[in-house]
């Protein structure tokens, strides 16, 4: 068992006991390790239907189109493969080859890629300024 740190909180203590003592007879904690807030639902709760489906599903041997366009009626929309995108990670909760790594493999699948709320670096720019969506942030502290 773990000793409590004069410094540490009651609920960060037990949160980490807890993890220890499962880890320690080998069991999984049904339960969010990240945050001590309680999430009111669970994905068990969501139920989908077959009859909701609006069109027929296509055969086997058909070619499925994924292609996604984000800002249709901008200037220069988006056009990328998939819906699916790298969210955004700040310059510093990651490293620069981590940004590097994630650019290059978005521009050779041409997936969307989120500078996050931080610097866009140079060799960023370079590799996937096609795919590359810069947030704004307002400077607020």
């Amino acid at each position: 068992m773990i000793k409590k740190g004069s410094d540490e909180r009651e609920e960060f203590y037990s949160k980490i006991s807890e993890i220890s003592n499962a880890a320690d007879k080998g069991i999984s904690i049904l339960c969010s390790m990240g945050s001590l807030k309680k999430v009111p639902f669970s994905l068990d709760d969501l139920h989908f239907l077959p009859a909701q489906v609006s069109k027929i599903p296509l055969n086997t041997n058909q070619e499925v189109n994924i292609k996604a366009v984000i800002g249709p009626e901008a200037k220069k929309p988006l056009k990328v493969s998939s819906p699916i995108m790298f969210s955004g990670m700040r310059y510093g909760a990651v490293s620069k080859n981590v940004r590097l790594v994630l650019a290059k493999v978005a521009s050779k699948l041409n997936l969307g890629v989120n500078s996050g709320e931080d610097i866009v670096l140079p060799e960023e720019l370079d590799i996937a300024s096609k795919n590359l969506i810069v947030r704004y942030s307002t400077g607020r502290v």
